[in-house]
């Protein structure tokens, strides 16, 4: 039932254009207050605490908040149509019998956007659902689609920016993100990905804080501007003030950037380097027989040893860090979906979580499941090719030089190097700056 949907924005008191740091402010804030140890009188303040704890994990994740966000979205629609049939059933007569007023449709709505017609809203929620799946053709489509029953939707050029975003089309996703905020300028969220964005063209380039100025957005079919919102040579609001949360006192500092990123590649590429180099050269004691002494589950990797696996792992790692800290590859985050849950309640395989288990086994498997399923949803980044190209250059190098098992390093080397190289990725992104 619709009203079984708890809106987690009001059990923590905040819009639902709240951003991750003002839910979590707001979380701790409640948190100390409705404590049960600070509330020992109280019988009610374990439920009270438990319902703010369980809203503040649904909201924190990007996805679990997708899913809230879509399932309140149908609660709505739900209630406009039941409005609809109460006011089709009551029509004015001249018994002076008229429909009952519907709620305001606005209650809810995106400030600053016009109400959208609910076929346009459906389309959009189904649009966020489909880029949840990584389906980015379906997403784009019906986002498409949204935008042409109702100009005005804010949500829809959102969507089509995480999806240009996602397959790494800096230009087109900054436009989408800036038709977004020209509709709704009070969306955080979509500033903040602007900004994000911003910055990190910036650190890659050395130029400074220019976002593309928003266009009409032209699918199968022309779209003009939204009415009384972007125009040719407007521009979305220029951040002022110092980057603090990007590490930066200032957006001048990133012009400074390419060359700490050119001393760091120098660094970390030249150390991964001369570790593949000592496996190489010293490949260490006799290889351990995994086969015969511990399971024939190792048997494909029967003639390696403690130090050519050491050299893998270790290789992965810091190609993992470097590519990330010289900003050769983007967040984790944004490449591999970990995460199986839906709008609408759905839950489903991730790509991600797919691509790990099956490196395990073979990390050629891996990268063709990858190419297959990302190539037919347009969904292959520069991001991922580097990282494959960065494992199959390790396992390559130790191939040619590991006499023991060269066929064995060359089939299930890159098992070990891709895994490591994950973690290197992932510990990279806790030191990378916001913006970048």
């Amino acid at each position: 039932m619709a009203g079984a949907v708890i809106n987690f924005y009001q059990v923590l008191g905040v819009t639902e254009t709240a951003t991750l740091d003002e839910i979590k402010k707001r979380y701790r804030t409640l948190a100390r207050q409705l404590h049960p140890d600070v509330n020992p009188d109280d019988p009610q303040a374990p439920r009270k605490f438990a319902e703010v704890t369980e809203a503040y994990k649904a909201l924190s994740d990007s996805n679990s908040r997708a899913v809230h966000d879509f399932e309140l979205a149908r609660v709505k629609e739900r209630q406009e149509s039941a409005a609809r049939r109460r006011a089709s059933a009551y029509p004015s007569s001249p018994t002076g019998r008229t429909p009952p007023r519907p709620a305001p449709a606005a209650a809810n709505s995106t400030p600053g956007t016009s109400p959208a017609t609910p076929d346009s809203s459906r389309l959009v929620a189904q649009a966020q659902a489909a880029f949840v799946r990584n389906r980015l053709i379906e997403a784009r489509t019906l986002a498409e689609q949204a935008l042409r029953l109702n100009r005005r939707n804010a949500q829809a050029y959102e969507v089509l920016g995480d999806v240009f975003r996602l397959q790494d089309k800096v230009d087109e996703a900054m436009n989408m993100y800036s038709m977004a905020l020209q509709i709704n300028p009070r969306n955080p969220s979509v500033m903040q990905r602007l900004e994000r964005m911003s910055r990190a063209a910036s650190a890659r380039g050395g130029g400074g804080y220019a976002p593309p100025p928003p266009r009409s957005y032209s699918p199968s079919q022309p779209l003009q501007p939204p009415p009384g919102g972007a125009a040719s040579g407007s521009s979305v609001p220029r951040p002022s003030g110092p980057a603090t949360s990007s590490g930066y006192s200032s957006y001048r500092e990133l012009e400074r950037r390419p060359l700490g990123r050119l001393l760091g590649a120098v660094a970390g590429y030249g150390l991964a380097f001369l570790t593949v180099m000592y496996g190489a050269f010293f490949p260490g004691a006799a290889p351990n027989r995994f086969a015969s002494t511990v399971s024939p589950l190792f048997a494909p990797v029967s003639t390696w040893n403690t130090t050519i696996v050491v050299v893998m792992a270790l290789a992965g790692l810091i190609l993992g860090w470097t590519m990330t800290a010289t900003l050769m590859i983007r967040r984790i985050e944004d490449e591999l979906l970990l995460t199986g849950a839906s709008p609408g309640g759905g839950r489903f395989l991730p790509l991600g979580a797919v691509l790990i288990v099956l490196s395990v086994v073979n990390f050629y498997a891996a990268v063709l499941l990858y190419l297959i399923v990302s190539f037919f949803n347009e969904a292959i980044t520069p991001t991922m090719l580097r990282v494959f190209a960065a494992v199959v250059a390790v396992v390559a190098t130790l191939a040619v030089f590991y006499e023991p098992g060269q066929g064995q390093v060359l089939l299930f080397g890159g098992n070990v190097v891709f895994l490591a190289l994950l973690l290197g990725w992932v510990f990279g992104d806790f030191f990378r700056p916001d913006g970048a």
